[in-house]
């Protein structure tokens, strides 16, 4: 068990992640080799990481997502961000020069191959 992070097996190699009020991204080193080393162990190709309730991504949140999508590519796992709310998604385009190193989607049912820049 992550503090702050909740992690579900959502079927056929694919993972939910859910961000807690406990995250926190400000320590990238603890909580990704963690993370990793679960979806490593349960074979997971897919991380969907839930933003539903983060309303706003400063820069220190964005240099984590893109550190742990980073991590999860090198382990051979693609990572795509779910349920972005619009004032996130508005806050993460004033932060980001380039596209992200993760993929964007609605949801876990929606095509997560693509990338879709915020810019």
């Amino acid at each position: 068990m992550i503090p702050g992070v909740h992690l579900t097996p959502i079927g056929s190699a694919r993972f939910l992640l859910e961000p807690g009020p406990g995250m926190d991204p400000s320590e990238p080193g603890n909580l990704i080799p963690e993370i990793i080393q679960i979806l490593q162990r349960h074979k997971a190709r897919f991380l969907f990481y839930d933003l539903a309730g983060t309303p706003v991504i400063d820069t220190l949140y964005y240099d984590w997502l893109c550190q742990l999508s980073r991590s999860c590519a090198a382990a051979a796992i693609s990572m795509t961000v779910i349920r972005m709310p619009p004032s996130a998604a508005c806050s993460l385009a004033s932060h980001i020069l380039a596209p992200p190193p993760f993929a964007c989607a609605l949801d876990t049912e929606s095509p997560h191959g693509g990338r879709k820049s915020l810019t």
